[in-house]
């Protein structure tokens, strides 16, 4: 209460010494828009003799619902449903398994354990580095300052990049009519550090000393192989194949599938990290395909899908270790008609899942390899040949068949010690690459396989077990954070174009942030703590507390860092604050979805402007006629189009009335002693009376504590109860 208020926003403001904001309780709330929900599950709690928990089989589906049993004070028998499928034969076997909630406890324990140090990561960094730099917020997380740190590194090694010429040879030859192409496997002593001959000269003497020479086949061997199918689509995989073949975004990607799920019906659950399917949906395959057969560009496809008993997709172990199954087409029957009325977007989402899943019972691709070593005056030249035989589940999707090392005709049998000739032999000249831009696919695939970029055995062995940073649900909403804050963006033109990219201010941000939270060993140290609250050799206090020492040791090393930033230098294609300079950020509405508004990105300014067709346009300021404060105009909850006036001192928050813009006549607060008794549950000052909205002149009476109805008498008395149609 004694921290002083922003005389701008109202709101009190961020103070070093405040610092850290620890909670003595972790006290929760329901959110206003699920408190109806949550007072029916505890009416109903009052009459039962035993409760099923039922959530997502992960730790948080085994929270949500423990937290709601535990709010409510609910003390009776608690059971768990766990099961992954949502198939009969999986929900029956379930159904059949129900164990003692307490089995899983632990697990949603584990789950809130996350929440609280990602809370006490979020809370504390964020102010302490905002007020500590004055260079506008800067904003940390356990999960999205890896993920900024990866794309920095990433567009700074590629930047620094240095190319360099490198060299091979590479010959045609002839052996008994056979013509194929061989490279030079070059000896050791000629190459570079790096693997590579970068000597010209080296490589035009080599050139000299084999040109016009013949050879013999030193070695020729054939393999019969096989490429199988890939498995079903997890979220991450399509949001890696819709940013490369549509340029969507993570989230655009997400909201697609879940628009296909929920609203259209046609897909499983879409935030999945698991690419396979339980055995007892074996039965449903054949439906399913038998239902797609009505789009005719699959029908053909789909009579070669016949590999379906003894599938691997089907993986009990696989799906269980899960939450949820590979993505599918549902076993719901569809028309042309139905596919064809989808949105564009849906419908190119839906035939990506469709034919991943019908290709997954297709036979493999078949093929023969032919690995032939041909010596030419003691060196050796290597050729790989690949004669397709069959295309199976390649034939559906053009972009699968291809393949440099494919030959178009038979590839007869050679013999070692047959001669070969060379018809002709050049020098081969190439320039190494830099690594390739993020685009918001392979970004996404990087988050889910963050073992990659870290070297501790233990914590790589850690991370490969979990799904990386963040979860199939949450990662596209970190790459919008990341952006919204400025620290990452999609590139508008040249090679960076449709990429994701770090930003200067991204960039200079890292500097600050502590090494500890920019590495993903961060998520592998907490994950092992987590595993400790699941399996109980950890409790959440112990588990707390240890989140405590770390945040306060952090700070510390925060505290005394010497570093200095300039989050806006070099950035000057942004929305700038009429009052500080900082930038400005668009948001959408939280409560009117297609409103947007701007907001300053500096928390000691913290000005809001409204949108006028993309642009920041500063708002009208009315100060209170009672404090000289700010006044916010607020539209009200129950009467849509009405408006008040709301000062923005908690010490004074004096009402106005709205009068198209301008201030109006205060509004009292209003004498609750002159509303009547309720005649139905003889709450005394509970009724009310309301001028109908779609009946002007026409009055009622209403409750608030049972919110039953009463008609308005003549002669303004209390009437018979009446119910209302929504």
């Amino acid at each position: 209460d004694s921290v002083p208020l922003n005389p701008k926003s109202g709101k009190k403001m961020w103070r070093l010494e405040d610092l850290p904001i620890i909670p003595e309780k972790w006290i929760k709330k329901v959110s206003k828009d699920k408190s109806k929900q949550v007072k029916i599950i505890k009416s109903l709690l009052k009459d039962a003799t035993e409760v099923v928990n039922a959530g997502d089989p992960d730790r948080e589906g085994q929270l949500l619902v423990d937290e709601v049993i535990e709010y409510c004070g609910y003390k009776g028998k608690v059971s768990r449903y766990w099961q992954s499928a949502m198939d009969a034969v999986s929900v029956k076997r379930a159904l059949n398994a129900i164990v003692p909630n307490s089995k899983y406890y632990n697990w949603g324990v584990a789950a809130e354990g996350r929440g609280i140090a990602d809370w006490l990561v979020g809370m504390n960094f964020s102010r302490q580095l905002t007020v500590k730099y004055h260079s506008g917020l800067i904003s940390v997380g356990r999960v999205q300052s890896p993920v900024l740190k990866i794309v920095a590194d990433r567009d700074m090694a590629i930047e620094n990049f240095k190319s360099k010429t490198f060299y091979n040879l590479d010959a045609n030859f002839s052996c008994n009519g056979f013509a194929y192409k061989g490279r030079l496997e070059i000896p050791e002593d000629l190459l570079d550090p790096e693997g590579q001959l970068t000597d010209k000269t080296k490589a035009d003497n080599l050139l000299t000393a084999l040109k016009g020479k013949n050879g013999i086949i030193d070695s020729f061997k054939k393999e019969a192989k096989k490429t199988q199918p890939k498995l079903l689509y997890t979220l991450a995989d399509l949001q890696v194949d819709c940013s490369r073949l549509f340029n969507y975004s993570a989230k655009k990607t997400l909201d697609i599938a879940q628009k296909l799920y929920e609203e259209f019906k046609l897909t499983t659950y879409p935030r999945s990290s698991c690419e396979y399917l339980p055995a007892a949906q074996e039965s449903d395959v054949v439906t399913i395909l038998d239902y797609l057969k009505v789009l005719p560009e699959y029908a053909k496809f789909i009579d070669s899908a016949t590999n379906i008993k003894g599938n691997k997709v089907f993986n009990d172990k696989k799906v269980n270790e899960s939450a949820h199954t590979g993505i599918a087409p549902t076993p719901k029957a569809i028309t042309r008609e139905e596919i064809d009325k989808l949105p564009e977007d849906c419908a190119k989402v839906y035939n990506l899942i469709v034919k991943r899943y019908i290709a997954c019972f297709m036979p493999p691709y078949e093929y023969n390899e032919y690995t032939i070593i041909s010596k030419v005056e003691n060196y050796s030249f290597k050729s790989i040949l690949k004669e397709p035989l069959k295309l199976g589940f390649k034939a559906l999707d053009k972009d699968e068949q291809k393949d440099e090392d494919e030959t178009s005709s038979k590839v007869p049998a050679l013999n070692k010690g047959d001669a070969t000739e060379i018809k002709s032999i050049d020098v081969a000249e190439g320039q190494t690459t830099p690594p390739k831009y993020f685009t918001e696919g392979t970004l996404i695939q990087a988050m889910r396989n963050i073992a990659k970029f870290i070297d501790d055995k233990d914590e790589k062995k850690l991370l490969k077990e979990t799904d990386g940073l963040g979860t199939e649900a949450t990662r596209a909403a970190i790459l919008e954070i990341l952006k919204n804050h400025g620290y990452l963006e999609i590139g508008k033109a040249g090679k960076i174009k449709g990429k994701i990219v770090s930003t200067a201010k991204g960039r200079e941000i890292l500097k600050v942030i502590p090494k500890k939270i920019q590495s993903p060993a961060l998520t592998a140290h907490t994950e092992e703590q987590l595993r400790a609250l699941e399996n109980g050799s950890m409790n959440l206090s112990d588990f707390t507390k240890e989140k405590e020492k770390e945040i306060r040791q952090t700070m510390s090393e925060i505290e005394k860092d010497q570093t200095r930033v300039n989050p806006n230098e070099k950035q000057t294609n942004y929305e700038k604050c009429p009052v500080c300079g900082s930038r400005l950020w668009r948001n959408e509405s939280k409560t009117k979805k297609g409103v947007f508004y701007w907001h300053c990105g500096n928390k000691e300014c913290n000005l809001f402007l409204d949108d006028v067709k993309g642009k920041p346009v500063r708002r009208i300021e009315i100060k209170c006629p009672k404090c000289n404060s700010p006044l916010r105009r607020f539209e009200s909850k129950f009467q849509k189009g009405v408006y008040t006036f709301v000062c923005v001192n908690q010490d004074c928050r004096a009402r106005y009335a709205d009068k198209k813009g301008k201030l109006g006549e205060e509004i009292l607060p209003r004498d609750t002693s002159k509303d009547l008794n309720c005649p139905s549950c003889g709450k005394e000052h509970t009724v009310r009376k309301f001028e109908s909205k779609k009946k002007p002149g026409k009055f009622f009476y209403r409750c608030s504590a049972c919110t039953t109805f009463f008609a308005c008498n003549e002669d303004n008395t209390i009437g018979a109860p009446f119910i209302t149609k929504k």
